[in-house]
């Protein structure tokens, strides 16, 4: 489980993507969706960015010792509103907390509804790899800057392994 503490935040106009949902070039958030997007200092960005590489066997490729029932689909730009429907077909609850990590320096936290209502912004093609979880860990998305979402749920183990663990021991 991960824990955000109110010192793991930072002000939005240090964060580095937030041109993505402040400037309305791009997209200008409405305030109420905005005061939901809250970004992390990088040195929690960094916490959650090592913990994520955990889930995935190889790069692009969730391991499937930890998530079960993984299911992957395409997420080209141009249909934003097939791709939120298949989001929304994973049945998570609008109001879930979610963990969403670019790089080392650059995550934020969440609510699905916000994810799910703006992804692309959250999701660019060609750039962005990112993963996408709550802090419980018992699911999670990935973004592929290829274009593509993988959705996998925890299995019944209580904890993704250290590097080289075994699951099954």
């Amino acid at each position: 489980m991960i824990e955000i503490h109110p010192w793991d935040y930072l002000p939005m106009e240090r964060f580095r993507l937030a041109w993505r949902i402040t400037d309305v070039r791009w997209t200008k958030l409405p305030p109420d969706d905005l005061a939901e997007v809250r970004p992390l200092r990088p040195e929690k960005a960094a916490e959650l960015k090592e913990r994520s590489t955990l889930f995935f066997l190889a790069p692009y490729e969730l391991d499937q010792r930890w998530f079960a029932g993984v299911r992957s689909t395409e997420a080209p730009a141009e249909r934003v509103e097939r791709t939120r429907g298949w989001l929304r077909d994973r049945n998570v609850d609008p109001g879930q907390t979610l963990l969403v990590s670019w790089d080392r320096e650059t995550a934020v936290v969440t609510k699905w509804s916000v994810f799910l209502a703006y992804w692309s912004d959250f999701c660019y093609p060609s750039s962005d790899d990112v993963d996408i979880w709550p802090p419980s860990e018992e699911w999670i998305l990935a973004y592929y800057h290829f274009e593509e979402f993988s959705f996998g749920q925890r299995r019944r183990f209580p904890t993704p392994p250290l590097s080289g663990e075994d699951p099954e021991e």
